[in-house]
């Protein structure tokens, strides 16, 4: 088990609060981020990392280990990572393009994951984070699968 999965379980079962410091912090998370990538908690540290964005060092560190996490993640933990990175207008400068471009490839299928890349690729647009004219082509195409 990495030194931050050690933290965090710790951190749980004393009922602490959850920051960056308690967790080890930036550069402990990077040393474990190959175990991190996959686990089940990278959800609540991509929101640790969301919460405490104005006042991270290195964001772009943060941007990258975030992206990284998009193509690994299941359903379930990739709605949660989307969800709160898309609800993070400090971070979407830095992370709209390359969570763009890791949603794509994410988005072709028909499983929940694709659907849920989809939807951040559609929110995206709308806020005009990106161009809409392949998410656009993209929910068409789904639509007539669908039909």
């Amino acid at each position: 088990m990495s030194r931050v999965l050690a933290r965090l379980e710790s951190l749980r079962e004393a009922e602490a609060d959850l920051t960056l410091d308690a967790s080890g912090g930036m550069e402990a998370i990077l040393a474990d981020q190959e175990d991190l990538l996959a686990s089940p908690e990278m959800p609540l540290l991509v929101s640790v990392l969301l919460h405490e964005w104005p006042q991270l060092s290195a964001p772009e560190q943060a941007a990258a280990l975030i992206v990284e996490s998009i193509p690994v993640q299941d359903a379930f933990a990739l709605e949660d990572i989307v969800d709160d990175t898309l609800s993070c207008p400090e971070a979407l400068p830095l992370l709209a393009t390359p969570i763009g471009r890791a949603l794509r490839r994410r988005s072709g299928g028909a499983d929940a994951e694709a659907g849920i890349a989809l939807e951040g690729l559609t929110r995206l647009a709308l806020g005009g984070w990106i161009r809409s004219l392949q998410v656009r082509s993209q929910l068409v195409e789904q639509a007539t699968d669908l039909a």
